[in-house]
């Protein structure tokens, strides 16, 4: 996992890019177990949120769904993505992502803020009210999924 996260952080895009896929199948396989608490202590959540300020529409939505997974996987995943300050990187990419993009934020911080009330409030006192506004009145996409998740 160790090896896999260190891939994350950059250097060579097709690497990083193959090792977030990866880290993205161990995170939503729903099949099994998925290693959550191992890419935690591996540190895996700092460089998602780094990689998430990059302009790599890619990598970027990989990094999203891991987040949104280990946010959604269990209260320490939750913990550990609010501890990395997530959530201000999540709410600025509300107002320049692609509304592909914006799904995933949008499902992340949901997953955030249903842990529990204090991270709700965390997410609500981050400014994402407005942003999500903004998004409910961008006309729908052909299935409308943005206005959905917001």
């Amino acid at each position: 996992m160790e090896k896999l996260v260190a891939v994350c952080k950059g250097g060579d895009k097709a690497a990083q890019s193959a090792a977030l896929k990866q880290l993205c199948e161990l995170a939503c396989a729903q099949e099994r177990n998925p290693p959550l608490e191992s890419m935690i202590a591996a540190g895996a959540v700092p460089v998602l949120v780094e990689v998430l300020k990059t302009q790599d529409k890619e990598l970027q939505f990989n990094a999203l769904l891991v987040l949104g997974n280990l946010a959604s996987g269990c209260s320490k995943g939750a913990a550990a993505v609010v501890r990395a300050k997530t959530v201000p990187a999540l709410i600025s990419l509300l107002s320049v992502a692609s509304e592909k993009l914006c799904k995933e934020v949008v499902w992340a911080l949901g997953n955030i803020a249903f842990d529990n009330t204090s991270f709700r409030d965390a997410v609500l006192s981050a400014g994402v009210m407005a942003p999500l506004l903004r998004l409910l009145e961008i006309p729908d996409g052909d299935d409308g999924s943005v206005t959905r998740y917001a």
